[in-house]
């Protein structure tokens, strides 16, 4: 799914994780970077992408919400931190590693996740103070 996401000309990077659904168990929900010139309607951008994916993969995989973010977060390696972006969709305890490259971007990605109808608030607080102590 992500290389079907990447594979738009305005996202240059992408992220997707699992949220737990009552219908399906899970499903699948994608985070996209866009290049710096890139401008595009979130809405169309997220229908567009939603359809794409059923149509190179299938319905089944049935992705439904995307959300564009200024980074993903990452370890100074560079890997994406996906165990941390499912936990915000998830609204489950997430730990975020002491390698993280730059944590401020944490709260507000829950804020997207938060405003996509996705995650719980409580768990605001929760990754706010581990990102403190785990930046210690």
């Amino acid at each position: 799914m992500e290389e079907v996401l990447i594979d738009h000309p305005d996202i240059v990077e992408a992220a997707v994780v699992a949220r737990i659904d009552e219908l399906k168990g899970e499903v699948p929900v994608g985070f996209v970077v866009l290049y710096p010139e890139s401008n595009p309607d979130p809405k169309e951008l997220e229908a567009y992408l939603v359809k794409k994916i059923r149509k190179e993969i299938g319905p089944i995989a049935c992705l439904k919400k995307v959300m564009i973010l200024d980074s993903l977060p990452k370890t100074r390696s560079g890997k994406c931190l996906r165990n941390v972006l499912k936990g915000m969709v998830r609204g489950t305890a997430y730990k975020v590693p002491p390698t993280i490259m730059d944590a401020s971007i944490l709260p507000a990605i829950l804020e997207i996740v938060l405003a996509k109808g996705l995650g719980v608030k409580s768990i605001l607080a929760f990754s706010e103070a581990k990102v403190e102590e785990e930046s210690k």
